[in-house]
């Protein structure tokens, strides 16, 4: 009995430290487990990181080379539009200055013709005035030369008539004249007869 009783309390103690074994070897497990994951986790997470970092760091090498190429060809493509512009500023302001140079010889020429046409016109009216000038000096100078010269023919005409008329007058007193004396001395004769004449001549 007291065999059986200690072998049942053998049995239950070699039950418990079976219990208590596999209880430490299922919390070593579970530990060993947990320290497996966390350890897994640990390499996990730092993969992750070093992957992360690795990614990060050829992103940014990735982004610093494209910013690279971005500012180079936005250097690139922007020299050639300061260019482009800068050469269409220029085609502008030679247009600009052609056009300005030739507005000024059209106002040149549009002045010169305005003062040919004002010039020839004063010319004009001068050679007008002068013509008119020139013609009524001219009317006036043979109205002149032919009142002139019918005023000196006339003169000429009454002083020739006069003249004519007081030779007339003078010839026919002297013939008179000539003719009593003529008489008186053939009456003194005793060529005529005494009596005189009935008709007598005067001035």
């Amino acid at each position: 009995m007291e065999t059986q009783r200690k072998y049942q309390t053998a049995e239950v103690w070699l039950c418990q430290l079976q219990i208590q074994s596999a209880f430490r070897t299922w919390r070593w497990a579970a530990k060993s487990h947990k320290t497996v994951r966390c350890f897994t986790q640990r390499v996990k997470k730092a993969d992750r990181k070093r992957l992360l970092s690795a990614a990060l760091q050829a992103w940014h090498k990735e982004t610093q080379a494209r910013k690279q190429r971005d500012l180079h060809l936005s250097e690139k493509y922007f020299t050639l539009w300061a260019l482009e512009v800068q050469r269409k500023q220029s085609e502008r302001q030679l247009r600009a200055r052609r056009r300005a140079k030739w507005m000024r010889l059209w106002r040149y020429r549009v002045v010169e013709r305005r003062e040919q046409r004002e010039l020839t016109r004063l010319y004009w009216d001068s050679w007008k005035s002068q013509t008119a000038a020139s013609l009524l000096f001219t009317q006036q100078h043979w109205h002149e030369a032919l009142q002139k010269a019918w005023l000196t023919w006339r003169k000429r005409h009454i002083r020739n008539r006069v003249i004519a008329t007081y030779t007339a007058s003078l010839n026919r007193a002297l013939l008179l004249k000539a003719l009593r004396l003529w008489w008186r001395r053939a009456l003194a004769l005793g060529f005529l007869p005494s009596r005189a004449p009935a008709r007598s001549y005067s001035l």
